[in-house]
């Protein structure tokens, strides 16, 4: 009977990608270094470079790509790097907010948003408990491509890895039992900041509204984590999110204005690596909108609610508002709720050595 075993990811770097294949209908070519496959004690070491720079994805496109070690009637399923494209990616993390209980049965390694066209190589670093059936293995990459139309595709792609590389047994006089090597744990400080910006600018500046204080919040963070010398800050993600009044396709961007703008001001504030920085946006975030008026109890909830689950996430949903009870509800929005969605929320990755 063929086994399968899942296993949680452990957080690393970015990634992304696979190699060209005649079939696939994305533009470009993806190119795997392998650099580690080798058996150290009680521990497989697996580390490769994906190198998928010039790789276009379509906004409604997701590229799932899933190493898999593979040995007669055994393997291992590894986590996987998903590519979405800009539209794949707002349907994900809504779905996300809206139902946070579900999670995939095995964690993927990373998620990437992709706007275009790639440009990355990346790192995939992991070590996995070596058990005697994966003497003989191989690793192969397994893609899973859907389109626009829903239809998905799987190729299976070799890599022609090196053969794993076995370490010698030592038997000496007295067994001694490996210690096995503890994971890296990841920890995670998370908030939002809500910074206000001058017309038509998109640059952070402290002394304008509330900008201090709130930007201390993050300061107040990474200064916590920057003084303590057993913590090391692996990664920052930022998520840029706009209110819903005005033209959908500039909320659009001025989300991503925003997360961007955040990422420079830190970038100029502290001495850490560019490539820690993640940047991405949520748009007009309806989420959120709909998780305050659903906790309110402000004139014509129902109604309010009623419009956001049965209405396109476009201008219609705001112009409806305003026709309600002669605009007193999207007034009351605009001045309790809208501001709450004007944010970009930042989550900082951490490790500590214990």
């Amino acid at each position: 009977m063929k086994k399968t075993a899942l296993i949680s990811t452990l957080f690393l770097t970015v990634i992304s990608a696979a190699p060209a294949f005649s079939q696939r209908s994305y533009q470009g070519e993806i190119r795997i270094v392998q650099n580690r496959f080798e058996q150290k004690g009680d521990t497989l070491f697996l580390q490769m470079d994906i190198d998928h720079s010039g790789i276009a994805v379509k906004p409604r496109q997701t590229i799932e790509l899933t190493p898999v070690l593979e040995a007669d009637s055994m393997d291992l399923v590894l986590p996987s790097v998903v590519l979405n494209g800009t539209n794949r990616d707002k349907v994900y993390q809504r779905s996300l907010k809206l139902d946070k209980q579900k999670s995939p049965a095995i964690a993927p390694y990373l998620i990437k948003r992709i706007d275009g066209r790639s440009n990355e190589t990346i790192s995939y670093d992991l070590t996995v408990p070596f058990e005697e059936w994966m003497a003989g293995a191989t690793l192969n990459l397994y893609e899973d491509f859907c389109g626009c139309a829903g239809k998905r595709q799987l190729i299976a792609i070799n890599m022609f890895p090196t053969a794993l590389k076995l370490e010698k047994p030592i038997v000496p006089d007295t067994i001694i039992q490996p210690t096995p090597m503890p994971a890296p744990v990841i920890y995670t400080k998370e908030g939002s900041a809500f910074v206000n910006f001058p017309v038509s600018q998109s640059r952070i500046l402290p002394g304008f509204r509330d900008n201090r204080s709130e930007l201390a919040k993050i300061h107040a963070t990474l200064d916590e984590l920057l003084s303590n010398q057993q913590a090391r800050i692996t990664a920052v993600e930022l998520t840029g999110y706009a209110s819903p009044e005005g033209p959908h396709a500039f909320n659009e961007k001025l989300s991503q204005r925003r997360a961007e703008a955040l990422a420079t001001y830190l970038k100029e504030q502290y001495q850490l690596p560019y490539s820690i920085y993640h940047i991405s946006w949520g748009g007009e975030d309806w989420t959120g909108l709909y998780e305050l008026v659903t906790a309110s109890d402000m004139p014509e909830k129902q109604r309010i609610i009623d419009i956001i689950e049965q209405t396109g996430v476009n201008d219609t949903r705001i112009r409806q508002f305003r026709e309600l009870d002669q605009g007193k509800s999207y007034r009351y929005m605009n001045e309790y709720y809208f501001p709450k969605l004007r944010r970009v929320d930042y989550k900082i990755y951490y490790q500590t050595e214990e």
